[in-house]
């Protein structure tokens, strides 16, 4: 553990302060992990659709593999390999309701209703 990475995170800022040893730790509302916002009080639905869009993005960059006449076995591979990565990424790290896992179920439904 790098104490002088490493941040604790608490809904009230100030309340507590940890120390380990003599180096008093950070202590936030939120932080940045492996590219994910990790919060306490924030619900994850602005990092979900930020998932989503690079999902997209991805998607779309692949749009020629996917208008091919590549069976839907490989296309589905391919989407498996590189899509899809790009929209869980981080996911450890999600607080789901049951509302964000019905726009992620949503979004994996229609992956193949586009142009392909």
């Amino acid at each position: 553990m790098n104490i002088y990475k490493t941040k604790i995170i608490n809904k009230q800022e100030d309340k507590n302060e940890v120390k380990m040893k003599t180096f008093k730790m950070e202590t936030c509302n939120k932080a940045t992990y492996l590219d994910q916002k990790i919060s306490l009080k924030d619900k994850m639905e602005h990092e979900i659709n930020i998932r989503i869009s690079k999902a997209w993005a991805k998607f779309w960059s692949l749009k020629d593999i996917f208008k091919s006449n590549f069976n839907n076995q490989q296309k589905s591979q391919v989407f498996n390999m590189c899509v899809l990565p790009c929209m869980t990424y981080g996911c450890q790290t999600w607080m789901l309701t049951n509302r964000l896992i019905n726009k992620i179920r949503t979004i994996l439904k229609t992956r193949w209703s586009g142009p392909c």
